[in-house]
C-alpha cells in the first residue's frame, strides 16, 4: 500500500474565493480511489494543479485504510474496482461514525439514472463522469467542500446547543436545590402543631403556590405571660416574597421588638414593622394580622394591616370578625394601627386565613369570598380542630374544582380549653 502525494507544479493556481468555513486549498485533502493508474493519476493531477493535497488508492479496501488514517475532506471513487468496489467502499465509509461526514463522489462511465439512484441509496453525495472536464471536476469538489463546511458548522452549532442545554440543566438543578433548601428554612419558621402552652392547641395547613411562598405564620412566647400570634402575606410569589416574609418574621419570633414597645401593644408593634419595612420601589408590601394573648386572663389584643379574614368562633357557634381597618405594612410611616381586645373562653377558636385561601376563583372567575369562607368555618366547627382546618381547605379546593392554588394559601386554627 502506498500513499501518493504529488507536489504542486510550480505556477499552479489555487482555488480562489473559497466560501467561509472552508480551509485553504493546501489544507484540503482529497482521496482519489481508482484501480486504473492512468485515470487515477490524471484526476489527481487536475486536483493538485488547483493546490489540493491528493491521496491515492487502487481499490476500496486500500482507500478505506487510508481514509481511516488521513480523514480526507472529499473522496472521489471509481465505481467498478476489484476487492471492494465503489458502492461497497461508500457503504463502509458512511457506516463509520468517524468517516460518515466525508463528502463522497462516485465516478461513473455513463450518466445512467439507475446507477445514480443506486449510488444515492448507498450514501453517495454526488457523481462525476469519468470524462468530465477539469472545471466541472473542480466545481463539484468545491460544492462538496461547501457541503462539508456547512455540516461542520451544523455539528458545531449542535454541540454548542447541547453544551448550552447541559449548562442550563445544571443551573436549573442548582436553583432547584437552592429553592428546596430555602423552602426547608422557611418551613423551619413555622410552629409545631399540637399544644402550644397548657390549654392552647394549634393546627394549620400551609400551601405555597410554588416551592416557596410569601405566607408565614407563627405562635411564639412574648415574655413570661404572653403568646404572640401572627399571620402575614408578602406581596408577590416565590423566593422574593418568601425571603421578605422571613425577614419580617424575625422581628416577631424574637421578643425584642414586642418587649421594647410592650407585648400587649399590638398596634405599636405593627407601627414599628411599618417603619422598618417601607414600601419598596417595586411596590412590595405586607398584609399582617398580629395578636397577643395574655395567658393569665386569656385576653387577646389584636391589630390588622390590610388583613381581613381572621375570625373568632365562640363555643356556642357565634362568630366575631377579628378585623380593624388599616393600610398594609409599608404604606406610609405615619399610618396608625388601632388595637382591639376580646376575652377568650373555653371551647373558643381563633381562625387565621391568608387572603390566598378565601380569594380562590371558581372556573368562571367568581371568588370564594369571605362570606363562604366564614360559613364553611362555622359548618365545620363541631369537628376536632385538625379536621375542621382540613375541611375548610377541601371546600376551597372544591370551589376551584381542585385546581392548584394560584396564590399562596395558609390556614391557622387555635383552640382554647
Amino acid at each position: 500500500m502506498a500513499i501518493m502525494n504529488h507536489p504542486v507544479p510550480e505556477g499552479a493556481r489555487a482555488p480562489v474565493g473559497l466560501p467561509a468555513g472552508i480551509e485553504s486549498s493546501s489544507a484540503v485533502a482529497i482521496l482519489v480511489v481508482d484501480d486504473e493508474p492512468v485515470s487515477r493519476a490524471a484526476l489527481a493531477l487536475k486536483l493538485e494543479r488547483r493546490g489540493y493535497r491528493v491521496l491515492q488508492a487502487g481499490d476500496g479496501r486500500e482507500g478505506l485504510t487510508i481514509a481511516r488514517c488521513e480523514h480526507p475532506d472529499v473522496i472521489i471513487s471509481d465505481w467498478m474496482m476489484p476487492e471492494m468496489d465503489g458502492i461497497a467502499f461508500c457503504d463502509a465509509v458512511k457506516a463509520d461514525g468517524a468517516l460518515r461526514v466525508i463528502y463522497f463522489i462516485l465516478l461513473t462511465v455513463h450518466d445512467q439514472p439507475e446507477q445514480i439512484v443506486e449510488g444515492f441509496n448507498h450514501g453517495a453525495d454526488d457523481f462525476i463522469g469519468k470524462t468530465a472536464s477539469t472545471p466541472e471536476v473542480i466545481a463539484r469538489v468545491r460544492a462538496g467542500l461547501r457541503a462539508r463546511a456547512m455540516m461542520r458548522q451544523l455539528e458545531r452549532t449542535h454541540q454548542d446547543l447541547a453544551d448550552s442545554h447541559e449548562l442550563l440543566v445544571q443551573k436549573q438543578e442548582m436553583m432547584e436545590m437552592d429553592l428546596r433548601s430555602a423552602s426547608r428554612f422557611v418551613r423551619s419558621l413555622l410552629p409545631k402543631e399540637g399544644q402550644l402552652v397548657p390549654g392552647v392547641h394549634l393546627a394549620w395547613e400551609y400551601l405555597p403556590s410554588l416551592v416557596l411562598g410569601g405566607d408565614l405564620f407563627g405562635a411564639v412566647p412574648w415574655g413570661d405571660d404572653c403568646l404572640g400570634l401572627y399571620i402575614l402575606d408578602a406581596s408577590g410569589h416565590g423566593a422574593s416574597a418568601a425571603l421578605r416574609a422571613a425577614s419580617l418574621v424575625t422581628f416577631l419570633r424574637a421578643d425584642a421588638l414586642p418587649q421594647q414597645v410592650g407585648p400587649r401593644e399590638t398596634g405599636k408593634i405593627m407601627a414599628a414593622l411599618n417603619h422598618l419595612f417601607p414600601l419598596s420601589e417595586a411596590g412590595e408590601y405586607f398584609t399582617v394580622w398580629i395578636g397577643s394573648l395574655h395567658l393569665p386572663t386569656r385576653e387577646l389584643c389584636f391589630s390588622t394591616a390590610g388583613h381581613s379574614g381572621s375570625v373568632l368562633v365562640r363555643k356556642d357557634g357565634r362568630m366575631d370578625h377579628l378585623f380593624q381597618p388599616a393600610l398594609p405594612v409599608g404604606f406610609g410611616s405615619g399610618t396608625s394601627y388601632p388595637a382591639k381586645r376580646v376575652t377568650l373562653q373555653a371551647g373558643d377558636r381563633v381562625i387565621l386565613p391568608s387572603d390566598g385561601l378565601y380569594e380562590v376563583p371558581s372556573p368562571n372567575g367568581e371568588r370564594w369570598g369571605l362570606t363562604r369562607f366564614m360559613q364553611t368555618v362555622l359548618d365545620s366547627c363541631d369537628r376536632p380542630l385538625v379536621q375542621s382546618i382540613k375541611e375548610v381547605i377541601v371546600q376551597a379546593r372544591c370551589w376551584q374544582e381542585h385546581h392548584r392554588f394560584a396564590d399562596d394559601a395558609a390556614l391557622v386554627g387555635l383552640e382554647f380549653e
